[in-house]
């Protein structure tokens, strides 16, 4: 899907297009999530392996989005 193609003069008119064309692509984004054949597999992963996931003790003295 490509944005619409406009030449308004009316700048306002031209980002509201491109922000609806956004959407449009979040939504089809988040359908060929839904329809991913793996995702329950991926998900299940955390549950059937806890020890396999990262806790904030794996972590000490990190602070996210901050310096070591």
């Amino acid at each position: 899907m490509s944005l619409p193609h406009t030449f308004e003069v009316n700048g306002e008119a031209i980002r509201t297009k491109r922000m609806a064309a956004g959407i449009e692509m979040k939504d089809l984004a988040e359908q060929q999530h839904l329809l991913d054949p793996v995702d329950l597999a991926f998900a299940l992963l955390a549950v059937q392996h806890p020890d396999r996931c990262h806790t904030a003790a794996d972590y000490d003295g990190w602070t996210p989005g901050g310096a070591a």
